[in-house]
């Protein structure tokens, strides 16, 4: 299966909104309820919070890649890029038993250097088709996850608290997502992260700006009580109410593909 059927997912969305923990209960879900796909965690966040919260530390960045290339080229050192990148690409992949993960963390060296960015989203596109499931943890802006990780990607899910500001920020991202050369899509939708029974103003605001409401995770005390204690979100029981939210919005996140056999 390649990267056409629908399953590149990528999470943006504002500071402050839980995208951490969000994204952690989707790889969760992934893990526990769709166990036959190939799944790739891709940590687009510079902050790299989410190896953190799923329990992982992959060897090495792709920032640190950027910087060691860019080092070796000022220096003349560079032999084969492509081959030297490739190499270095799966040096940096996180291989666990139920996931695998990249995380692009930071770049130190300043400057554009724009082949050897190419050349790791190349490298990474590559790495990508031999997994069903791509999930991006990205940051609210998206030009980083066009120039740096994906090209494109099939669903767009944004994260959003229950203030109007949020409603804007959704707005915001998604006229950038909608600008010439920013983002290729094929779907994008907002989810309500901790929602209080009291949102059909804010669920109304967003869809008369466009945007379709994926669904909404209630406010969880346990989801904070995993946080300050540092564990896994992955440990979470299965009856928590944020992952049972979690569970009935995947579904429309991973839309039914032919020859795979999962329910949604």
């Amino acid at each position: 299966m390649g990267l056409n059927d629908g399953r590149v997912v990528c999470v943006c969305g504002k500071g402050g909104v839980g995208k951490t923990a969000f994204v952690s209960l989707l790889v969760k879900a992934l893990v526990e309820d769709y166990s036959s796909l190939k799944k790739l965690v891709i940590d687009a966040d510079p902050a790299m919070g989410i190896s953190s919260t799923l329990g992982v530390r992959p060897p090495r960045t792709i920032g640190e890649i950027r910087d060691e290339v860019i080092a070796k080229a000022k220096q003349k050192e560079m032999g084969g890029v492509s081959d030297t990148l490739d190499y270095m690409l799966f040096e940096a992949l996180f291989e666990g038993s139920e996931f695998y993960m990249l995380s692009m963390g930071s770049s130190r060296q300043p400057g554009c250097f724009c082949p050897i960015n190419s050349f790791l989203r190349n490298a990474i596109k590559a790495l990508a088709q031999n997994f069903d499931v791509i999930l991006i943890d990205g940051e609210a802006g998206l030009e980083q996850v066009h120039r740096k990780v994906m090209e494109r990607v099939d669903t767009l899910v944004v994260l959003t608290d229950t203030s109007m500001r949020g409603v804007k920020t959704a707005a915001s991202i998604k006229e950038m997502a909608d600008s010439e050369g920013v983002m290729n899509y094929k779907n994008m939708g907002v989810v309500i992260n901790r929602a209080k029974g009291k949102e059909d103003a804010i669920k109304n605001a967003l869809e008369d700006l466009g945007l379709s409401v994926f669904g909404m995770i209630p406010e969880d005390a346990v989801i904070a009580d995993y946080d300050r204690a540092g564990k896994s979100i992955l440990s979470l029981p299965r009856e928590t109410p944020s992952f049972t939210a979690v569970q009935k919005i995947i579904g429309m996140l991973l839309p039914a593909s032919n020859g795979l056999d999962i329910h949604l």
